[in-house]
């Protein structure tokens, strides 16, 4: 998935940040819980929490979802890179959205390994919402089908949420790359954006800036059951909007650990749109997405989880 360019705030965001200025706050009483700091420790989650912890971990088992369309150089590379996790996923579903290049004769060769599911063109975010219903595990990560999940992704943030079991998701960062056509070089880059901050702060920072996307986030099969599908009238941001709604009604746990590498490339996006359309479409599908929120919330949603709401 290629990276966004921002537009400015949308008023609706700017109208709802005034209504309730964020508060100061006492971190010594615990803001930071739930943000785990990067550390050499993640690079080996089993040597650090013993048997103990890797039974927990392995009771969370993980759903892969990678939706896809026409992108099928790509996809066998993002294939890979989940298939080479330290902590093995307990199912991967490819859901082709109706691919018209050679997608299907690509996976054949995955059969044994993948639940290849090939169904008519209706958009991403239908894609997703079917496979959620699909998935045969407590877990689920949606790996987008250009990107490249590290070999310790899915066990970093497996065991942040076997630690953390009130958290509704787990995320981690990551980093850019792109590829030289011409010479094969690849180059890396860092992700441009990234927020250190407490998991009650979570939902405020989100709506401010996407800065964590779906191959670094780990998301209970429950809590994207609570608060129901992905937009389909949203096929440039559906991902973003999901995610407002989770951070809403759901704490969450975050590493500053690189988990993903993110494609940056010229090719077609969700819808067919040309590289050069994304962000006017983006800034459009924003300005809708946070007219429903101002319309929806209250200002209690804007407190800190560990403040008392008053009823």
């Amino acid at each position: 998935m290629v990276g966004r360019c921002l537009p400015p705030v949308p008023v609706e965001l700017l109208q709802i940040f005034a209504a309730y200025p964020l508060l100061e706050r006492d971190k010594s009483q615990g803001a930071n819980k739930l943000f785990q700091t990067a550390s050499p420790i993640h690079q080996n989650a089993a040597q650090l929490h013993g048997s103990t912890q890797r039974l927990m971990t392995d009771t969370l088992t993980t759903t892969v979802i990678i939706p896809t369309y026409n992108r099928a150089e790509y996809l066998v590379e993002t294939l890979e890179s989940v298939f080479s996790q330290s902590l093995a996923p307990g199912e991967i579903i490819v859901a082709d959205d109706g691919s018209t290049d050679n997608t299907p004769e690509r996976m054949s060769a995955y059969s044994d390994r993948v639940r290849y599911l090939r169904k008519e063109n209706s958009g991403k975010a239908d894609t997703l919402n079917q496979c959620i219903e699909l998935a045969q595990h407590p877990l689920i990560w949606i790996v987008d089908d250009d990107d490249i999940v590290l070999p310790h992704a899915l066990e970093t943030m497996t065991d942040l949420i076997a630690r953390n079991p009130e958290a509704g998701f787990s995320y981690g960062c990551y980093e850019r790359f792109s590829t030289n056509e011409k010479t094969g070089q690849t180059k890396i880059m860092d992700c441009g954006h990234w927020q250190d901050l407490p998991a009650d702060m979570f939902f405020i920072a989100t709506m401010r800036d996407m800065f964590v996307h779906h191959p670094g986030l780990l998301v209970r099969k429950t809590a994207y059951k609570s608060v129901g599908p992905f937009q389909m009238d949203l096929p440039r941001s559906e991902d973003y909007e999901m995610l407002v709604r989770l951070a809403r009604q759901f704490p969450g746990v975050g590493t500053r650990e690189i988990v993903f590498r993110q494609r940056q490339h010229d090719g077609l996006r969700t819808g067919g749109l040309r590289a050069d359309q994304r962000t006017e479409n983006w800034q459009q599908e924003q300005k809708l997405q946070f007219r429903r929120i101002h319309k929806d919330s209250s200002l209690a949603d804007f407190l800190p989880r560990n403040t008392t709401r008053s009823k």
